[in-house]
């Protein structure tokens, strides 16, 4: 696996969830070895829900011609289950 941030060498490590955040007190992370970088279950899972939301146009926004205009668009959030 390679860092996102460094494309350095990832090694698995564990850590401890002192506020019980993650619903397990130890949980397995991935570390850059170069840069310290650490990726857990619950960034991946913020990470995937960032990139899944949609983009609409704000309700009552002129963005197009006065016909194309859809003032009834609302924006859609998506959550992880």
């Amino acid at each position: 696996m390679e860092c996102r941030r460094c494309s350095g060498l990832m090694v698995e490590d564990h850590f401890i969830d002192l506020q019980g955040t993650g619903g397990l007190m130890w949980m397995k992370v991935w570390r850059c070895m170069n840069c310290g970088h650490v990726v857990d279950p619950l960034i991946e899972a913020n990470r995937r829900l960032d990139a899944a939301a949609l983009l609409v146009m704000a309700h009552n926004d002129v963005g197009y011609d006065e016909e194309d205009v859809h003032l009834g668009a609302e924006t859609i959030t998506r959550y992880a289950v």
